[in-house]
């Protein structure tokens, strides 16, 4: 069934509908876990088509490309921790500076969390600074903004995914 999915998937997200696109990543999510052995050896060529979605311009298609890259992160660690860390880390960190949209910003966190569960404290240590750095202002941001709008979805997910770093450092998450 694997082909047949995956040739379907290809042409959904080559489609100018949105709508499109989304529903073929969301279906990359879906199917990690139960075809697990045959999408290993396909995991690098998968990961590569994936990751210009998280540069989308529309919003829920980053929303999908974040999910599909968490699933992804969960389904096949800890080698998709080890061979495509400095691919996807980089690209979900941008991701948090997307103000316009919430809920993306909020998901490349769910993402780095499903990816950093897994980590090892060798990988963590590369990007530990700048991850820190990087969710003490998005927490200060979102902080601002839920005093003066009421807004929480992307604070909530900026502490789990700082709370997950930390966990994953080890000793070597310092204040």
């Amino acid at each position: 069934m694997l082909p047949l999915v995956l040739n379907n998937i290809t042409l959904k997200l080559q489609n100018a509908d949105w709508k499109y696109r989304s529903a073929a990543l969301m279906a990359v999510s879906a199917i990690g876990e139960g075809c697990h052995d045959q999408m290993l050896p396909l995991l690098k060529e998968m990961v590569d088509g994936l990751l210009p979605f998280l540069n989308d311009p529309h919003p829920r298609v980053r929303y999908a490309a974040c999910n599909a890259l968490g699933q992804m992160a969960t389904d096949f660690s800890p080698d998709f921790q080890e061979k495509f860390h400095q691919d996807v880390i980089p690209e979900l960190l941008v991701l948090l500076d997307d103000h316009d949209n919430p809920r993306v910003q909020a998901h490349s966190g769910a993402a780095l969390v499903n990816l950093f569960e897994e980590c090892s404290p060798k990988i963590v240590n590369i990007y530990i600074d700048l991850v820190a750095n990087k969710l003490g202002q998005l927490i200060e941001t979102k902080m601002k903004e839920l005093m003066d709008k009421k807004k929480e979805l992307v604070l909530k997910e900026a502490v789990v995914t700082l709370a997950s770093l930390a966990d994953s450092a080890q000793e070597n998450f310092v204040s």
